[in-house]
């Protein structure tokens, strides 16, 4: 005799319990062989299906079980679990709302409806649902679990830990909450407890993927990169699909300089996830960084294919087009981001940036006033260099330095991934009692064939032995070349660092006891302020790089003198000042000039006339230095201008103004670049050099004046504004140093139109090159020597950071100290 199909159903609901849902599917089959109608085996291999993964099965089965029982509340639920589980979110809400309405205090119910609520971004609603629920059911940590998630997503994160809370003091060992209380603490940049609650889920239920993925999250903003991929690993390996996973491993790996296996990871994410946006723009960084730009801009595209209307996808779109010197393409990909996002990040900075490098001065001055306006307003749309070149004002230059501050910590450096919040490392004690001596570092990505080398290089040599040991951490590859060599050979300890993490770098110096940190760059293209975060060093000095203040607080120090920031200027620094005697620069008074001078012919210059110069890069001319320019050319007969043929299109763009300004666009002239020993001498076959404001010459200036090539400048308020006239000021030359524009165009002119006055300027300067402190290089480095001692003076004293003013010692013991 069969057993009754009653009997069958609970043997089948015996065996589902069990987990043996195959067999217990027969079953409910059989019944339903005999019996199509039988409510309670439709709605059990409803349940059952969804146990399977087959929503779609089980929402058939579900509606037919409803069809017999249409007051089933249990049954509407399920069916809107089913729904759910297919992302049919409104319908999912009809069924919770059925579900309720024929049982008031179905506590199931209102929280299910608070989940669908939530994925219909309803979240005022989604909150009342559970908080309804749990007024009917207190001890509900499912619904206490959802509630904390709703609250995270709405940034409402310590509100979401006090739900997490209550939820696990009902369920203490419930992993997945655990889990969720962890993602809630790293929110709040609690990452230690963050990291705490992972273990502790992972205790719980030790092959939870969810739970490793976040652990290596958490171990990643930690800056424990190595780990954090350990614990990725193992997520991957019981989750391989998983896509988010691969994406934090991606980002782990870039900041181990692993960029080959970021790449990897990134393409398995974005097969998995096609439409993974944050995975597509990290592939591109990573296309960057290892100097793919073609395949970069690729995948820029392939994204924006995807997503046309990303405004910061059009921002990343236009950084590879402009370093592609693709510049009217990459105008166009910031003018989209902008016609998007008016307040994109970074992009208006970088849409004038780019103009400037074009000289295409269209909107300029519309532009430059709705930057400034959002500077002061906080907003982070151009970045510190960027604004150096086209504001004077210090006070504003501290405002954007603490925006971009402010914003890279949170989301990273500008349009790259995102990167961990750094921890400071633990501060180590210096036990080197044997050896007394001041231990330097120097961190540049510019320790090559560039304008920092070649005024520091002399400086590195002449420091003190006895008193400084001298480190060179370099961020740039080790490429071949002369001035690579020489500082090679200028240091006791030279380290290539280009491929390690930030954190290793900073590991490094702290063990080897670096008790000073010279940033030589700043925020400045391949530059790692990052380092810098991780407090490396006891004391940390901003010198030379950017001339303007980081705005950071893992800056103590910034090297100047009281020209380039006077005493009242000090305000608008967010480093305390450190005063040299003579002038903030160094100079190597070794740099090699070629023997000789060429003739102007090769270089495409008249055989007569007047030569003005200015071989400061295109981005710092603005349309009213260049109107003034072509006014001093119309006022001298027979003169040109020699400017840098940086940009063809620049070019193009100059000549046309020229010729708008009524100036034959054939009096300007463009030099190539050559071998620096090249281009000093044929800075001789110059007369003046024109200065640019508001971001003055530095190390074009001092090589025109290493050269015998005198140098006008225009003066203005912050420190990229009056390097010209600190360097005036240290060589002799003051009355080249003007304070506004018309001052500056009528001196130009003037000294122009009179050969015997440009005569006596030219012979002054042959005197006091080698007479005045500007090419002093031994003076230069025991004066920076002396402010090196008295910062570590004032922290071995555990004081603060304070201004600093450096005695000038005389020329004597100066000659004396440097042999």
């Amino acid at each position: 005799m069969s057993p009754l199909p009653a009997q069958v159903v609970a043997d089948a609901l015996a065996l589902q319990r069990q987990g043996r849902l195959d067999e217990a599917a027969g079953l409910y089959q059989q019944v339903l062989r005999a019996q199509p109608k039988n409510f309670d085996a439709l709605h059990l291999s409803g349940i059952l299906k969804l146990q399977l993964g087959l929503p779609d099965e089980g929402v058939k089965l579900l509606r037919a079980a409803l069809k017999v029982r249409p007051d089933s509340a249990p049954a509407h639920l399920n069916m809107g679990i089913a729904q759910q589980s297919l992302a049919r979110h409104a319908d999912a809400l009809l069924s919770f709302e059925r579900a309720a309405a024929l049982r008031s205090d179905y506590a199931e119910a209102h929280c299910n409806r608070g989940s669908a609520l939530q994925a219909l971004r309803r979240y005022d609603a989604s909150l009342q649902a559970y908080d309804k629920a749990l007024a009917i059911k207190s001890a509900y940590p499912e619904a206490l679990s959802n509630r904390g998630n709703l609250l995270r997503a709405m940034g409402r994160y310590e509100q979401a830990l006090d739900s997490y809370d209550r939820a696990l003091s009902y369920a203490p060992d419930f992993a997945e909450i655990i889990n969720n209380r962890g993602i809630a603490l790293r929110e709040l940049n609690r990452l230690d407890e963050a990291l705490a609650c992972f273990d502790a889920a992972l205790s719980r239920m030790p092959r939870y993927a969810d739970a490793l993925h976040n652990r290596g999250n958490a171990l990643f903003a930690l800056g424990r990169a190595a780990e954090a991929l350990d614990s990725f690993a193992l997520a991957l390996a019981l989750k391989p699909a998983f896509p988010e996973c691969l994406f934090g491993k991606a980002n782990a790996l870039m900041a181990r300089k692993r960029g080959d296996e970021a790449l990897l990871c990134l393409d398995r994410a974005l097969v998995l996830r096609p439409d993974y946006a944050e995975a597509r723009t990290t592939r591109g960084a990573v296309l960057i960084a290892l100097g793919l730009y073609e395949a970069a801009l690729s995948n820029c595209d392939v994204a924006l294919a995807a997503a046309p209307d990303s405004a910061p996808t059009h921002t990343i779109r236009g950084l590879m087009l402009r370093d592609l010197q693709r510049l009217p393409e990459a105008i166009i990909a910031f003018e989209r981001a902008l016609a998007i996002d008016a307040d994109c990040t970074f992009a208006l900075g970088n849409l004038i940036h780019s103009r400037r490098m074009a000289c295409d001065w269209t909107s300029s001055a519309q532009e430059l006033a709705r930057v400034c306006a959002a500077v002061q307003a906080g907003k982070p749309l151009i970045v510190p260099l960027d604004f150096s070149i086209i504001s004077d004002s210090a006070k504003d230059q501290l405002r954007c330095a603490r925006v971009f501050t402010q914003s890279a910590s949170q989301h990273g450096a500008p349009m790259l991934p995102v990167l961990p919040v750094l921890p400071v490392l633990p501060v180590l004690s210096k036990a080197r009692a044997h050896d007394p001596r001041i231990r330097v570092a120097y961190i540049s990505p510019d320790f090559r064939e560039h304008a920092v080398a070649f005024l520091t290089a002399g400086v590195f040599e002449h420091h003190d032995r006895n008193r400084f040991e001298i480190i060179a951490i370099a961020l740039n590859p080790d490429l071949p070349g002369a001035m690579a060599d020489r500082l090679k050979g200028a240091f006791d300890h030279f380290i290539q660092a280009y491929d390690q993490s930030d954190q290793a770098v900073a590991i490094l110096m702290r063990e080897m006891g670096v008790d000073i940190a010279v940033d030589l760059a700043g925020p400045t293209q391949h530059s790692r302020e990052r380092i810098f975060a991780y407090r490396p060093a006891p004391v940390q000095v901003s010198y030379l790089g950017f001339p303007a203040t980081q705005g950071s607080e893992h800056i103590d120090y910034i090297i100047a003198d009281d020209f380039v920031i006077p005493e009242q200027r000090q305000q608008f620094y967010a480093e305390k000042v450190v005063y040299l005697p003579d002038c903030f620069q160094a100079n190597d008074d070794t740099r090699e000039i070629s023997p000789v001078t060429p003739e102007r012919a090769s270089v495409g210059l008249p055989a007569a006339g007047f030569v003005f110069c200015s071989f400061n890069h295109s981005v710092k001319i603005t349309p009213d230095m260049f109107a003034l320019w072509m006014g001093m050319l119309k006022q001298v007969p027979g003169s040109v201008l020699w400017l840098l043929a940086d940009l063809a299109l620049a070019q193009g763009n100059l000549r046309a103004e020229a010729q708008k300004l009524g100036v034959d666009p054939a009096r300007l002239i463009f030099a190539q670049r050559m071998a620096y020993a090249d281009h000093l001498a044929r800075l001789r076959l110059a007369d003046l050099f024109l200065d640019s404001l508001p971001y003055n010459a530095g190390t074009n200036a001092s090589d025109a004046l290493w050269a015998g090539l005198p140098v006008l400048t225009c003066c203005g308020d912050a420190f990229a504004a009056r390097m010209a006239g600190s360097l005036l000021r240290a060589v002799g030359l003051p009355d080249l140093i003007t304070y506004d524009l018309q001052a500056y165009a009528a001196l130009g002119t003037a000294l122009a139109l009179d050969q015997t006055r440009m005569g006596e300027l030219k012979a002054r300067l042959a005197r006091n090159r080698l007479r005045h402190a500007l090419f002093d290089t031994a003076r230069f480095t025991r004066h920076l020597e002396s402010a090196y001692e008295q910062m570590w003076c004032l922290n071995q004293q555990g004081l603060p950071a304070r201004p600093i003013l450096v005695t000038a010692l005389p020329a004597a013991d100066v000659a004396q100290s440097d042999k």
